[in-house]
């Protein structure tokens, strides 16, 4: 069996998001040169033809990564067990996916500096439109993480309540104590 088989759903996703995490904090790299690019040589048609392509791969990536993650919300609901082990629990995944989300938060920084340097420009122009392409899914990616991590913290309250850890309902205080001391 290959190891990816062997890590389950847990260790999977946060391998992914990870590697993901990685490859954005180098988009976030690309989208800071374009726009250092841009400032240098704001009307030349050959430097803004190559910031639109870097742009539009890291659009194109990130566009990847929102079905990705939706297809990991659909399989968390439709019941998939997230099997913890050693490294890749449901805590190590929120923590990877908040780090995740902070990195596409750096994105998106540079890409409003970017933005900024183009107000001047017609949002009709071949940049403005690769920047509102790449800020649409970027949000898109954004929300996509954030559905991921409120999937995985709902999996881990009906877990909670399965293992009898929660939901019980008390009609005293003292039964309540006795149980959050036990």
């Amino acid at each position: 069996m290959s190891a990816t088989l062997q890590m389950g759903l847990t260790g999977l996703t946060i391998d992914h998001a990870r590697r993901f995490e990685r490859d954005s904090r180098e988009g976030a790299r690309r989208v800071g040169f374009a726009a250092k690019v841009v400032n240098v040589v704001r009307f030349a048609v050959a430097p803004l033809d190559f910031v639109c392509g870097l742009i539009d791969r890291q659009t194109q990536r990130m566009a990847d990564q929102v079905v990705w993650f939706q297809g990991l919300v659909a399989r968390i609901e439709s019941g998939a067990d997230l099997q913890e082990s050693e490294g890749a629990t449901t805590a190590d995944l929120l923590t990877q996916l908040d780090a995740l989300q902070n990195v596409l938060k750096d994105v998106r920084k540079n890409l409003l500096t970017l933005e900024l340097q183009f107000s001047q420009i017609s949002a009709e122009s071949r940049i403005g439109k690769c920047v509102a392409r790449m800020n649409s899914t970027l949000v898109e990616v954004f929300d996509a993480v954030e559905a991921a991590r409120w999937a995985v913290m709902e999996y881990e309250a009906d877990a909670d309540i399965a293992a009898g850890g929660v939901g019980k309902t008390y009609t005293n205080a003292a039964d309540l104590i006795a149980d959050l001391t036990a």
